[in-house]
């Protein structure tokens, strides 16, 4: 096993430098050490380091005036003992198993630098954020680039990520004598990637965020105008040029392209500031721009407005819409270039503030990204979807009976809302923390309305699963979510785990279904029943598959819950009303002698005298899973979760959307859970969950390979 340095620039770091030295005295890793180089601090971070390294001898310090981050990096580099360096910002954070899982795989395959993905985070946010992240074991498929794959790395597929150096595990030996540049205030650390990436060394990524960056003032790059300074000029130059020298011509094209458009916002903000001196300066960089061969490749477009808006003229109002339209353009033929791939959409329910609904959108997300499917959920997030669940609520219906429905529908959402006060809101900012934690990436924007989904960017999109055929949940059929909507780079449409709710639709509905199915290229459904009816309609093969969380392991959910701080209860979960399941409730409180802790939804709650869960999130809700003695319940993925923490449940029939308990219930051979009208169920009778394992492993193997097939993945 190869000793890991993990080095820490440090400079008037105190707010944050205790968090960052908490994750890395966390690592799981044996062979560490941890070198701190305090630049010359003037406050109490040096004070702070001597405290861990008090408490840990795996950590050293090293102190000296101070010369600015890069040298602080070279000291460290010169110091360092061990075959592998991690560098790590020291207001920053990183998973307790990030230095383990880089180093194994590095020593598996050969590579010369490991990095992954990171979320960028304000400083409230970092130490929740940890806690949760270290519930989750680092895993993901690997990929592995080396050769010309480097540069399309670097350049277009993570060019954002590949532009600092936090967070990135290097092989000693191909350093050398390359060293951070002194001499550039901002920048550095890029230049030092490019210029390892020039070596020809093999790199390899593991999908999801497990490093932390701290967004706050204090930091040296959330400092635009600091960041695209003449050093940055002068940096890009440098890459451009090697680029070009290789042979990489659209690499340096894309380059050129991006800087000739930071010279000319900056232009434009220093003259809009009145900075005369730095409109002078700008305009040197800019001639510098004009003796570039490459600059006179650009197109005329590009070339017009970059010279109307560093000299001034009315060309720059007429040209800018077209060369931004143009930049898009070009970027996007750059991307077929490089053979970048284009990542897959998931459409569906989760911007609802529902349990399953977000649930399953984790799952399908979480399994496609650790099986190497570069997935993102799609942010549509409509009124009629998300008023529901506003403190008063929207609740859109059709006809005139539906409309009188619909105000006194609103009106008693509202008095519930209020009558659960603080609750609410604490139980909205539950649901928020996680969609942002766990379903949405930084820097997704929100859509409301379908006409824009025909500016997304993926060539493929998973609609589903949950109810998203189901016109009561959706207020009449959408065609977003059959993929129905114009976009020239969307390539396929593929229906995972879809629902109707039942096993066929209302009748008046088949015409418009059927012509809406023919926007589904590849179609599933999550009720087997509900099979022949779709099949029909659509005339193309359809399967049954699981619903997204039977997709992950329970390990895999246990590290987003957040368990209670109670024990000994039974759970109740309504989605509908049921006077026989509160009474049979009531009768096995009084049997076991324990207290039955009710999880509030969307019907309000079903008898007062039961303790109740208003808060909860989709975390919590895992939790209170995960720990009941007792489940009851009439909800599909209440009874998913049941199955998955093999808990001791009964499940009672819904009315009208029975056919999903009824199918994974009959799937994982626990069809005898389920409540018939006059029916005793023995609630503690053993369940052989070895044979229902085996049951549910089939439908699994079934599942994945419906997934993987047709978004052309090997497994």
């Amino acid at each position: 096993m190869k000793r890991v340095s993990v080095i820490v620039p440090v400079y008037n770091a105190e707010l944050f430098i205790g968090q960052c030295l908490t994750s890395l005295v966390s690592q799981n890793y044996p062979e560490l050490e941890i070198v701190l180089v305090d630049d010359g601090s003037e406050d109490k971070s040096l004070e702070i380091c001597r405290k861990f390294s008090a408490a840990d001898e795996r950590i050293r310090i090293i102190c000296q005036a101070h010369r600015g981050v890069s040298a602080a990096r070279n000291r460290g580099l010169a110091a360092a003992t061990g075959a592998y360096l991690l560098f790590v910002d020291s207001d920053d954070m990183i998973h307790p198993g990030l230095t383990e899982t880089f180093a194994s795989q590095m020593e598996k395959c050969g590579a010369d630098l490991a990095f992954c993905d990171w979320r960028e985070l304000e400083s409230p946010e970092m130490n929740r954020a940890w806690e949760q992240l270290a519930k989750q074991a680092p895993a993901g498929k690997w990929e592995l680039a080396e050769g010309e794959a480097v540069g399309e790395w670097f350049y277009v597929k993570f060019k954002y990520i590949l532009s600092g150096i936090g967070g990135k595990m290097i092989r000693r030996s191909v350093i050398g004598s390359l060293a951070f540049d002194e001499s550039l205030p901002s920048g550095e650390d890029t230049l030092f990637l490019y210029s390892l990436l020039c070596q020809g060394i093999r790199m390899a990524h593991l999908p999801g965020k497990w490093y932390l960056y701290r967004r706050h003032d204090a930091s040296i790059t959330r400092s635009l105008k600091g960041a695209k300074g003449s050093n940055y000029f002068g940096i890009c130059r440098i890459r451009r040029d090697i680029a070009y020298a290789k042979g990489w011509t659209s690499f340096a094209m894309i380059w050129e392209q991006e800087l000739s458009a930071v010279i000319g916002n900056l232009f434009l903000e220093r003259k809009e500031a009145g900075d005369r001196d730095g409109g002078r300066r700008l305009k040197k960089e800019a001639a510098c721009e004009l003796k570039q061969p490459l600059f006179w490749k650009l197109d005329l477009v590009f070339k017009a407005w970059f010279l109307s808006s560093i000299f001034g003229g009315p060309l720059y109002g007429i040209l800018r819409r077209p060369y931004l339209l143009a930049q898009k353009i070009f970027h996007k033929e750059a991307g077929k270039e490089a053979g970048e791939r284009a990542k897959a959409g998931i459409l569906t329910f989760h911007c609802a503030d529902n349990y399953g609904a977000m649930l399953q959108a984790y799952g399908l997300k979480r399994y496609l990204c650790d099986n190497g499917i570069n997935t993102e959920i799609v942010a549509y997030e409509p009124p009629f979807m998300t008023g529901r669940h506003w403190w008063f609520p929207y609740i859109p219906q059709r006809g005139w009976k539906g409309r009188l429905w619909r105000i006194y529908g609103q009106y008693k959402g509202w008095e519930s809302n209020l009558s659960m006060r603080g609750d609410f809101f604490q139980r909205r900012e539950n649901m928020r923390n996680f969609r942002r934690q766990y379903l949405l990436d930084a820097g997704q924007k929100r859509i409301f309305f379908a006409k824009k989904l025909k500016q997304l960017p993926y060539s493929c999109y998973i609609a589903g699963s949950d109810q998203i055929w189901n016109p009561d949940i959706t207020i009449g059929l959408r065609r977003a979510y059959f993929g129905a909507f114009e976009n020239k780079r969307k390539e396929k449409v593929i229906a995972y785990a879809a629902s109707l709710g039942g096993a066929a639709l209302s009748p008046a509905y088949d015409r418009e279904f059927a012509k809406l199915l023919r926007h589904v290229d590849v179609v599933s459904l999550r009720e087997a029943e509900a099979v022949p009816y779709v099949k029909k309609l659509c005339g193309k093969p359809v399967e049954a598959v699981l619903d997204p969380v039977f997709l992950l392991a329970q390990e895999s959910w246990a590290h987003i819950e957040t368990l209670p701080g109670r024990s000994g209860y039974i759970l109740l979960y309504l989605t509908e009303r049921n006077d026989e399941l509160v009474s049979y409730v009531k009768r096995l409180s009084a049997e076991k002698e324990l207290q039955v802790v009710e999880l509030a939804g969307d019907i309000g709650i079903a008898d007062r005298s039961f303790e109740t869960a208003y808060t909860a999130g989709p975390s919590e809700f895992l939790g209170l899973i995960h720990k009941a003695d007792y489940v009851i319940t009439n909800s599909f993925h209440v009874t998913a979760f049941s199955i998955i923490f093999q808990k001791r449940f009964i499940v009672f029939p819904h009315t009208n959307r029975g056919a999903r308990l009824r199918d994974i219930l009959r799937v994982c051979g626990l069809a005898d859970r389920l409540r018939k009208e006059g029916q005793a169920i023995d609630i503690d009778a053993s369940i052989d969950w070895e044979e229902a394992g085996r049951r549910l492993e089939g439908a699994k193997k079934a599942s994945k390979d419906f997934l993987m097939k047709h978004l052309g993945a090997e497994r």
